[in-house]
């Protein structure tokens, strides 16, 4: 039996995936319904843009807050209890139809779902062994990239025949199902109480920038998702104006980017995982992602402008893979809740500028400047990546000591 099987095998693992494709596919579900039902009230891009605000700025201000009490409790307990309090979210917003009230739902669903991540991330590493992280990273993010996929059909699905209500519920009854389901996890991650008095009040974002590796890591690829995540809003017009596709075709190449990832997060569980193999992987991912949107902005193609984002998301899935597993290696596990708190925060603070940046951008220039002009920023970054990391892989890595000194 090869590794790649067998690492598929590990019943946790597979419970955690599980659980991450299940509430991937509950959040997505809802939020369809949710932009359906401000949509049929009357509300305008404004309330639009609000509510996907609501949904994003919560995890930038508290994720590393987050990250400090991961570090600090049983990883299930922390989950539970977090979908617990979304599950509450969820069934409320399943009863109201007020703009305020539904944004500061929203607001508070995924306020109380920011431990999962750095829970979650920290605790993943204890159900395989170091051999096979890269691995189970790539199940982890294979099994997001599938709730990502199916979550926007079924809430779109749910919502046409039972109404924005039965998608709402939907999503609380999953969070309900992953609070009981996490103590079906036999693996524990609960950090011994010497150590997490000795690592008190040592801030994630210290850690990170305190180590030249993980910066180069982190920092850049929130810089390729400050980029990437502009062409979001670019391409509607790109392939509604521009190629005059329809709503279908408009559907399948959008889902291009996320089959992309797929892919990505299994090549990159096949290159290797030595921190020279891991970095390698990242500076390809980055010049395929940034390959990718030149392509897709400058072909006057359809077909090939869809191979462009297929491209840049195979690049966007092993770069994923690749970075957490880089911060698995160089962070100790005292402080991986913290890092990767860190990690969410920043990655989500880009998406959300990124937004507001496309918009800006697609008013400007229109959609294939944007998109080509995207995907230029993102090679430097990855040239530059290539650079840096090459210089900072040779430092010294994190230890308790240096941390707490």
């Amino acid at each position: 039996m090869s590794r790649s099987r067998s690492v598929l095998r590990e019943r946790d693992l597979t419970l955690l995936a599980a659980a991450s494709a299940i509430s991937v596919l509950g959040d997505t579900a809802a939020l369809i319904a949710l932009t359906l039902r401000l949509h049929g009230e009357g509300s305008g891009g404004w309330l639009i843009a609000a509510l996907l605000l609501a949904g994003s700025a919560p995890m930038v201000l508290l994720s590393p807050m987050a990250g400090a009490i991961a570090d600090r409790v049983d990883s299930r307990a922390a989950i539970a209890a977090s979908a617990v309090a979304q599950a509450a979210c969820a069934f409320a917003l399943s009863e109201v139809h007020g703009t305020v009230l539904t944004l500061v739902l929203v607001a508070l669903l995924t306020a109380s779902g920011t431990l999962v991540a750095p829970a979650t991330g920290a605790l993943v590493p204890h159900t395989v062994g170091p051999d096979r992280l890269v691995k189970a990273n790539a199940v982890m993010q294979g099994a997001f990239v599938l709730g990502n996929l199916a979550g926007p059909a079924v809430g779109g699905a749910l919502t046409g025949i039972w109404g924005t209500r039965a998608p709402l519920e939907l999503d609380a009854v999953s969070f309900l199902a992953i609070a009981g389901g996490i103590f079906l996890v036999r693996t524990r991650r609960r950090p011994a109480p010497e150590l997490v008095a000795a690592t008190r009040g040592r801030s994630g974002l210290r850690l990170v920038l305190g180590d030249s590796l993980l910066r180069a890591v982190i920092g850049s690829m929130t810089a390729l998702i400050l980029v990437s995540a502009s062409v979001n809003v670019a391409e509607v017009f790109l392939f509604k104006d521009a190629f005059h596709a329809s709503d279908a075709v408009f559907g399948i190449t959008s889902a291009c980017w996320m089959a992309g990832m797929i892919v990505g997060s299994a090549l990159t569980a096949r290159m290797g995982s030595g921190t020279a193999a891991l970095l390698a992987s990242m500076s390809l991912a980055e010049l395929a992602v940034a390959a990718g949107l030149v392509i897709a902005g400058a072909s006057p193609i359809l077909v090939v402008a869809a191979a462009g984002f297929v491209l840049g998301g195979v690049g966007n899935g092993a770069l994923t893979v690749a970075s957490r597993t880089l911060v698995v290696i160089r962070v100790p596990d005292e402080f991986r809740g913290r890092v990767f708190g860190v990690m969410t925060g920043a990655i989500n603070a880009a998406s959300v500028l990124a937004y507001a940046a496309g918009g800006a951008l697609v008013s400007a220039l229109g959609p294939r400047p944007t998109i080509v002009g995207c995907g230029i920023a993102g090679l430097a970054v990855g040239l530059l990546f290539t650079v840096t990391a090459r210089r900072a892989r040779y430092g010294a890595r994190m230890t308790l000591d240096v941390c707490t000194s």
